[in-house]
């Protein structure tokens, strides 16, 4: 089978106007949101500054951007109405119509973001506390480059698709997004059903959990790609199925994606599926198996893909079997080589070492001298001098280390995920508590003192 290879022109451009576009400010213009969209014409542009602003907003068919001064966790829209969408796109927006640099935040009585015949552009958003994050009936949008978490159903049916749900979408993209700590039924991260032309790209997403699957579950499409994508940490919490699941679908491609301890089946193929391939992934020790009904195809891997620091970054570190063994069809990655698999692609140029150099002290700020600084993992490790300092050198670049500091009096220390750059010194100062003691009497009721007592200390 060929994969099918999109190419993706991002509005990188979106906020230049035309000679005949007026920017509306909120609030100096217009107090609210939905006011400045009323009186915008096609083409306009509504700024809106930093702050809170209670709404549910509608495009009303208007090919604007409605975007933010400084980026969506300065610029809150919240629910002002429960049991209606945050944001409505229902008149057959284009993607013209941009909402662009905010937090979307519900009070999970509804959707966040409802597309209903339309395919707008949204692109940098926060898009949290909801029943379903983005919601889409009938429709094209590029969703792009958000936030989508917190999501969870109570009782609105259908209850499929944590952070996002399509259905009888066409042409949807979801590109770049991080969708993380989501609940559904069915379909934590996302549920896409009975759509055709779908592409789900360069999205990381983790930790979401359902009844059935945690991950995505693919019902009743057509052309569905599911390209470069990391998938990690997904449960189910009653009947075991995939993180990924098709059922009655025509043509999926799956490549170049990293799917990776999950409490469910790396992929689970329905028998009612057609046209099904998976190349070119690595699915990993996911529980109680990586593929089920299914083999994996040509350049397929079962590997630990090395990330820096599983759980907290999800790049990947430079021994990674990820790096540059994607499917080389496809565009190289923008370091010129051949292709990663997963969504956050090893930029080679950076390749290089570092060190982290620190002062060790106590409460009152006096040297340490003699701690055990050390990073177990790979068995490299310093001891402080006089003036209480350390240096671990020649470290690999973008991995998380766990440094331990030790001394006898003294409690140990942890600090985890240590980065460091290539060609660059990380700073670690620390404080470090000495051991305690207790003394004292023991007596009984009448204040006599009690001979051979065992105490101790419990915590």
């Amino acid at each position: 089978m060929k994969l099918a290879v999109f190419i993706i022109t991002v509005l990188s451009g979106f906020l230049t106007m035309s000679a005949s576009a007026t920017v509306i400010h909120v609030p100096t213009d217009y107090p609210a949101i939905q006011q400045a969209i009323n009186a915008s014409s096609n083409g306009d542009i509504v700024l809106v500054a930093d702050g809170i602003y209670i709404e549910n907003i509608n495009f009303g068919g208007k090919a604007v951007t409605v975007t933010s001064e400084n980026g969506p966790t300065s610029t809150i829209i919240h629910i002002q109405t429960s049991g209606q969408p945050v944001i409505t796109f229902g008149n057959g927006e284009g993607l013209n119509s941009i909402l662009s640099g905010f937090t979307v935040e519900g009070d999970s009585s509804y959707w966040g973001i409802h597309v209903q015949g339309a395919s707008p552009f949204i692109y940098n958003n926060i898009i949290k506390k909801h029943e379903i994050g983005v919601r889409v009936d009938v429709g094209g949008p590029m969703i792009r480059k958000n936030e989508i978490t917190l999501c969870s159903h109570s009782n609105i049916a259908p209850r499929n698709g944590g952070a996002i749900r399509l259905e009888q979408s066409n042409g949807a993209i979801i590109d770049s997004n991080r969708i993380h700590h989501n609940y559904s039924d069915v379909g934590g991260a996302g549920f896409i059903y009975n759509s055709s032309n779908i592409l789900i790209r360069r999205n990381l997403i983790y930790s979401d959990s359902s009844i059935y699957i945690g991950g995505l579950n693919i019902d009743a499409n057509t052309n569905v790609t599911i390209l470069n994508n990391t998938i990690v940490d997904h449960h189910y919490t009653s009947v075991l199925i995939g993180t990924i699941t098709l059922s009655n679908n025509n043509t999926v491609v799956i490549s170049n994606n990293i799917i990776a301890f999950n409490n469910e089946y790396g992929i689970y193929n329905h028998s009612s599926n057609t046209n099904v391939s998976a190349s070119y992934n690595d699915l990993y020790f996911n529980s109680p198996a990586n593929y089920h009904n299914l083999s994996p195809g040509t350049g397929s891997i079962t590997q630990n893909p090395e990330f820096v620091y599983l759980g907290i970054d999800f790049r990947l570190a430079p021994d990674s079997p990820c790096i540059n063994t994607g499917n080389p069809a496809m565009p190289l990655d923008p370091d010129g080589s051949i292709s990663d698999m997963g969504a956050l692609y090893f930029d080679d140029s950076y390749v290089g070492y570092g060190s982290v150099i620190g002062t060790v002290t106590d409460p009152n700020g006096e040297p340490v001298q003699n701690v055990l600084a050390i990073i177990s993992s790979i068995g490299r490790w310093d001891v402080t001098d006089s003036n209480g300092e350390y240096s671990i050198d020649s470290l690999e670049t973008w991995r998380g280390y766990d440094i331990f500091f030790m001394r006898s009096a003294y409690i140990d220390t942890t600090i985890l995920g240590v980065l460091v750059g290539r060609d660059d010194t990380t700073t670690l100062d620390i404080v470090m508590y000495p051991y305690g003691a207790l003394s004292g009497v023991v007596t009984d009721g009448a204040l006599n003192p009690i001979e051979n007592a065992l105490v101790g200390v419990v915590g």
